[in-house]
């Protein structure tokens, strides 16, 4: 379960300051504890039935999320829908956003994930997805701005393609601040420990 929400989040993970792996198969854990069902050895991990388990994990130590974006985001999750919408403040640099490098740019990255929960199964002896039904998940990126300069409010919306809610399916809403200095030719190259990240809403 820690690698499907690991590699279902492929999008801001890359903007943690430490190893969470540990941490976060220490949640999936606490999730499969839930199970009072089934034997040891044989407990489902269910996050669709735990979500407020995951909500809130932060992908760092040094400088965590709430600490960078110093104003809560509004956001609404519509799981019948599979859509997401975000309201993204006015940036106000050095106010409501933190730069811990001193990067000469910014910018936010959503994305909306789905997760299967995680089941024993007699016939193959072992684990497997509760559905083998594979979701692309939905990505949004704002420009990169200067770090310094204020940014307009915004409003983001991630949909899932094609998208049925199933029992034992969750939809998982996250966000991530990057940073970053231009390169030659002028694009512009995320700054490795200069941003941050975490999971927001488990619907």
């Amino acid at each position: 379960m820690a690698r499907l929400i690991n590699n279902g989040l492929f999008a801001i993970k890359h903007l943690a300051d430490y190893g969470y792996f540990g941490k976060l198969t220490a949640v999936c854990k606490a999730i499969q504890k839930d199970d009072g069902e089934n034997q040891k050895g044989k407990r489902a991990v269910r996050l669709s039935q735990s979500r407020y388990k995951l909500e809130g994990f932060g992908y760092n130590k040094y400088n965590p999320f709430d600490t960078v974006l110093r104003h809560p985001l509004q956001y609404e999750v519509d799981r019948n829908a599979g859509k997401a919408t975000v309201q993204l403040p006015e940036i106000v640099p050095g106010l409501n956003l933190r730069n811990p490098l001193n990067q000469p740019f910014c910018r936010f990255v959503f994305m909306l994930a789905a997760v299967a929960d995680v089941v024993y199964g007699e016939e193959r002896k072992g684990y497997m997805l509760i559905t083998d039904e594979q979701r692309p998940a939905a990505i949004q990126h704002t420009v990169w701005c200067p770090s310094k300069e204020r940014q307009e409010p915004q409003e983001l919306v991630l949909e899932m393609s094609n998208w049925q809610p199933r029992e034992g399916v969750s939809l998982v809403l996250a966000v991530g601040v990057e940073f970053g200095s231009p390169q030659a030719g002028g694009e512009i190259q995320f700054t490795k420990y200069g941003g941050a990240a975490k999971v927001l809403r488990v619907v």
